[in-house]
């Protein structure tokens, strides 16, 4: 008799089922923050279940409220994309920004505009001096290549050495969807981005322009030192100039834009609604930059319809009143307000916030950040307000006992001399207060793989038993 079609299903049935069982205990035991927080970046979330926005009109988009962190609406926002224009020198203008003085004047070289493409550039030519400031203005307000090109030799010597640069500093915005491998925004089909990681990005580039001087102008004026160069430069940002047909005044900043006839439209903008402070960034087939601005403007008026921001500084304040860990007195920090987004309209049961005290990293230091405290309003995360060590009570000091009379020493021999006692070593954190490690951070990703190579290894033992049995 063939029993083959028997222990096929008895083998299948046995690796399954051992997959679930592994699954299922991983989810159990992989602790609860790493299972609830979005990969490397707190997006937060609005309160009140708000009617989402239509984003039809985009094929990929991202709204992300700076105020509250909040992700307010996202349509294939992790699906990659090949990036042009600004949603590639928006990198190359961070890294500008954060390793150069924006005074500094930079030497054109000829070295450094090879490749570039004169109808995307500004014409800079050997021997010409820029400011990384015009430098930074001319590349994401109007795209010009040749500024980017400049900049990217001028910190890394070349165009594949500050690729890496790029690349590096992706990373370290958590940025996981995003490869690089030209700074100038050209199209290059090897390149990838995702509207979350461009919100992510102007998130980082918003913070270093907070004079509004290059990114909120509808104009730039310049101060080249060739009279062949622009005076002034036009933002290709439309909705920020006032003449223009797609014009909005609640854009604040546009981070440029990019077009491919392979790609379509690309481009971030960030507009203040009601009291949100709103980054969106955008990707679509439609190549037309005017039709995509008048989608975007009908987004922002069912962004306004839907949500709103609500300063909740003062409860939490109020909340955090007497706060105390490990007896010592707390004092919460606010440098900024904290809002929560909610749906529009709603009335916030302020009774239900509560908040919740990390781990000190260190010894309690009077004035100094000793923990953080994370308001929520029901299962909600709120914002994150650093708690100030207050007046630490010294330790009592207990009467030094009376010393007995001194006696001889006794002879130091082997049957006299008492045995060691081993001491932990220094500096070992409890575990609670230890950094967190692998299993914390990937825990059910771990699972996952184990689960993998667990239910591969028992079905090989299954099937070398069947051919035994054979």
């Amino acid at each position: 008799m063939d029993h083959k079609p028997k222990y096929e299903a008895t083998l299948r049935r046995a690796a399954c089922g051992f997959l679930s069982l592994l699954a299922f205990f991983g989810l159990l035991l992989v602790p609860a923050q790493a299972r609830s927080l979005s990969p490397g970046f707190p997006f937060r979330s609005a309160y009140g279940s708000p009617a989402a926005p239509d984003l039809s009109a985009f094929d990929r988009a991202a709204v992300l409220d700076l105020n509250s962190q909040a992700l307010l609406a996202s349509a294939n926002g992790d699906a990659a994309f090949v990036p042009t224009g600004g949603a590639v020198t928006m990198m190359t203008a961070y890294l500008a920004l954060t390793r150069l003085n924006p005074d500094e004047v930079i030497p054109v070289r000829e070295e450094y505009l090879k490749g570039v493409n004169p109808e995307v550039a500004i014409g800079l030519s050997d021997g010409d001096e820029a400011s990384v400031r015009d430098l930074v203005a001319s590349m994401v307000l109007r795209g010009a290549q040749d500024s980017a090109a400049v900049l990217a030799g001028h910190i890394s010597g070349g165009t594949e050495a500050f690729a890496a640069l790029m690349n590096e500093t992706a990373q370290s915005l958590q940025m996981s969807g995003t490869l690089y491998t030209d700074p100038t925004g050209v199209y290059k089909e090897e390149q990838r981005t995702t509207a979350l990681d461009l919100v992510r990005l102007a998130a980082a580039l918003q913070a270093l322009d907070e004079n509004g001087l290059l990114f909120s102008v509808p104009s730039y004026t310049t101060s080249f030192s060739s009279q062949e160069l622009p005076s002034t430069i036009a933002s290709r940002t439309t909705m920020l100039i006032p003449d223009e047909e797609t014009y909005d005044q609640r854009v604040t900043a546009g981070y440029g834009g990019g077009s491919s006839q392979a790609e379509g439209f690309n481009g971030v903008i960030r507009a203040r609604v009601g009291n949100m402070d709103l980054l969106i960034a955008v990707s679509t087939k439609e190549s037309s930059e005017r039709r995509t601005y008048l989608a975007l403007t009908a987004l922002l008026d069912e962004l306004g319809a839907n949500f709103d921001d609500v300063d909740v500084t003062a409860q939490a304040l109020q909340l955090l009143n007497g706060a105390s860990l490990n007896d010592v007195p707390l004092l919460p920090q606010t440098d900024a307000p904290l809002y929560l987004t909610v749906a529009s309209g709603l009335d916030i049961a302020y009774e239900n916030l509560s908040f919740q005290l990390s781990d000190p990293a260190a010894e309690p230091v009077e004035g100094q950040v000793y923990t953080q405290a994370t308001i929520f309003l029901f299962d909600t995360a709120v914002g994150t307000i650093p708690m100030l060590a207050g007046a630490v009570a010294p330790q009592a000091v207990s009467p030094e006992p009376e010393q007995p009379e001194e006696t001889p020493a006794p002879e130091d021999t082997q049957e006299t001399r008492p045995a060691l006692q081993t001491q932990p070593p220094q500096g070992t954190g409890s575990a609670s207060t230890a950094q967190p490690g692998a299993y914390e951070r990937f825990g059910l990703l771990l699972w996952s793989l184990l689960a993998l190579f667990g239910g591969a290894v028992i079905y090989l033992v299954l099937s070398l038993v069947d051919r035994a049995i054979k």
